[in-house]
């Protein structure tokens, strides 16, 4: 059995950029307070690298990265992000929420987005709460979900 694990790292400096590394992780997101919608976000913004515990194949290696099937010590690139406004909310979480479903419905993208505009006024903890609270009434999870809701002031 191969185990592997998927990581996000991050940190968020006093004039909020976002700097963080990605093992394979599901990509953050940021709900803008001011346009009252997720932003969408330029995957060259967002570089991510194999999972840890595991060797790309030559067929998945990104070759504008390394040419080594052996890691990238020495190349990763640190993703860094000048999204975050006042109010605005930013969402790590782990693939679990991107495959929350009921029968052919997903729950993210639009009802996630929903969910954060109806309560994007409140703090942290309690937009953790009401989307914790919305996505298990809307489906039973089949897989575990993690979610980190970061709101700046």
């Amino acid at each position: 059995m191969h185990k592997f694990v998927t990581m996000l790292y991050g940190e968020i400096s006093e004039d909020a950029t976002f700097r963080f590394l990605s093992a394979a992780h599901p990509p953050p997101i940021v709900f803008s307070n001011e346009h009252n919608r997720f932003m969408e976000v330029s995957n060259d913004l967002c570089t991510s690298f194999p999972p840890i515990g595991t060797l790309p194949s030559n067929a998945t290696i990104d070759r504008s990265r390394t040419n080594s099937v052996r890691g990238f010590k020495g190349e990763y690139q640190l993703n860094e992000w000048r999204l975050m406004g006042h109010g605005d909310i930013l969402l790590l979480y782990t693939d679990g929420l991107l495959e929350h479903a009921k029968d052919s419905e997903s729950y993210f993208h639009r009802r996630l987005e929903q969910k954060i505009r109806d309560v994007k006024h409140e703090g942290a903890s309690e937009i953790f709460e009401a989307v914790k609270r919305d996505a298990l009434q809307f489906a039973e999870p089949s897989d575990d979900i993690s979610l980190v809701v970061i709101k700046r002031r």
